[in-house]
């Protein structure tokens, strides 16, 4: 929570609308969080989280940046998807044939402009973090299934990882997290004129 407050605070002060799903600890649905960014018409949607492995490894570490697929696309995928889906609810209403080829084109289109919102994304936070580099993967992420915008998911250090748990905790970490975050949204902003619009 704290790297999304000092990044809303960042865009506020520099005329980038924004909006949170959330402003303190509390449990939203991820199909909530997606419904409220394009109620908003976001231009880009950030899932900010802080990573795990399942098994414990303590020397998993790093940063990865995640976009919509079908597929499972990249080493750890998989788990972090199934990870992050857990917090969904389940559908009651069945999409209709028509419903889901309109769904899947808006979410192709939607694809390039989240990898290269990612590409940027992924870019700077290395260069201002210091931590590994894990790359860009794709899964079939619930929370961004549906946005209108680009869309990604970002794990910011592991908390599994007892010197990225540390990390996690300092202010420091936070605002140099969240100046990354405004730094690459801002390039994407001003350099993205459409968004696939």
């Amino acid at each position: 929570m704290g790297i999304a407050l000092y990044l809303e605070k960042l865009l506020k002060n520099a005329g980038i609308p924004t909006y949170l799903t959330r402003s303190k600890d509390e449990f939203v649905y991820l199909e909530n969080r997606t419904n409220f960014a394009n109620q908003k018409n976001g231009f880009v949607f950030v899932s900010l989280h802080a990573n795990s492995v399942l098994n414990h490894r303590p020397s998993a570490e790093g940063i990865e940046t995640f976009l919509l697929s079908s597929k499972y696309i990249g080493a750890s995928a998989r788990d972090v998807a199934d990870r992050e889906n857990r917090a969904s609810r389940a559908h009651p209403e069945v999409d209709t044939d028509l419903a889901l080829i309109i769904a899947d084109l808006e979410e192709s289109a939607n694809i390039k402009y989240s990898f290269d919102f990612a590409d940027i994304i992924q870019k700077k936070l290395v260069e201002y973090l210091k931590l590994e580099n894990r790359g860009i993967k794709q899964a079939p992420f619930v929370v961004l299934k549906g946005a209108n915008m680009a869309a990604v998911i970002v794990e910011v250090g592991f908390i599994s990882n007892p010197k990225e748990e540390k990390l996690l905790k300092t202010n420091k970490f936070r605002e140099n997290a969240a100046q990354a975050l405004f730094e690459a949204i801002k390039y994407y902003v001003e350099n993205t004129p459409d968004n696939g619009e």
